[in-house]
């Protein structure tokens, strides 16, 4: 009878668990979800198609070109070179884990991320789950860059004794190039979805926090501008967020006409 009931309890918090899924998916993706690949029955009572009205952005497109291809294969290449070469600069290989303090390298692995799964989602073809994904992962690269590229060269270059142009160009300038790039051929169809700022909230404290973390257990703080002891810091802190977050929002606001084409909408060739 225990064992019953400790079933039935834990067969219970599934389905809560996958209620709540269910309804945050509906809040995040409501527009996408109705437009994704669904059927309509045609007048004969076969099954049509129906698919995508407009592509997104590059990572939606069904055309496995061999340019496409080609390119993001470079592109990830490049930009794993750039990490590696980037970190490596600044740290001993005993030391590389501290880079993940850095907002330089968290914006470098969105990109590469979105790289990767851009090329997937060409190789194998468009699902769901991955498509979703992709495009979150597009959504936090683009915020972050331009946050990255102006504490960089505005708060942060001007200190350095030792100025090297060339290699802060590489990781503050670089991978955000490469952003551009892969989506400049399609940018017309980019669409960034409002309901998805708790997301960009969450990636910026969740790097607040693991800055924190790494400035009270270490000798040297990640950023010396940013040390948690002064009002700069949080003034920093805070500027800096607004940042990330308002660049979302207004590239959300500007493709937001974009939705309306978000519609299922029947193909022209039925199934058998």
């Amino acid at each position: 009878m225990c064992i019953r009931d400790s079933c039935s309890i834990k067969l219970k918090n599934y389905e809560v668990l996958m209620k709540l899924v269910a309804k945050v998916d509906e809040f995040l993706w409501r527009d996408l979800n109705n437009a994704w690949m669904t059927t309509a029955p045609s007048k004969e009572g076969n099954e049509e198609e129906t698919e995508f009205r407009i592509r997104l952005h590059p990572a939606a497109s069904k055309q496995k070109t061999v340019a496409t291809i080609v390119w993001r294969v470079i592109a990830f290449i490049i930009i794993v070179l750039l990490y590696l070469t980037g970190v490596t600069w600044y740290y001993e290989y005993d030391e590389l884990p501290l880079s993940f303090a850095y907002l330089t390298c968290w914006g470098g692995i969105f990109i590469g991320a979105y790289i990767f799964l851009a090329f997937l989602n060409q190789i194998f073809g468009n699902r769901l789950p991955m498509f979703k994904l992709t495009l979150v992962f597009l959504e936090i690269a683009f915020s972050l860059q331009p946050m990255i590229i102006l504490l960089y060269w505005i708060v942060l270059f001007p200190t350095f004794k030792n100025k090297n142009v060339i290699r802060g160009l590489t990781m503050h300038g670089g991978f955000f190039l490469i952003l551009l790039i892969d989506i400049a051929s399609s940018v017309k169809d980019v669409i960034f979805f409002v309901e998805h700022t708790i997301i960009i909230v969450a990636v910026v404290a969740c790097y607040i926090l693991t800055n924190l973390g790494v400035t009270l257990t270490s000798d040297d703080p990640v950023y010396s501008v940013v040390t948690f002891k002064d009002v700069k810091s949080y003034v920093l802190l805070s500027v800096g967020s607004i940042l990330i977050i308002a660049t979302f929002l207004i590239t959300a606001c500007c493709t937001r006409g974009r939705r309306s084409r978000l519609i299922p909408y029947v193909a022209t060739s039925t199934s058998p």
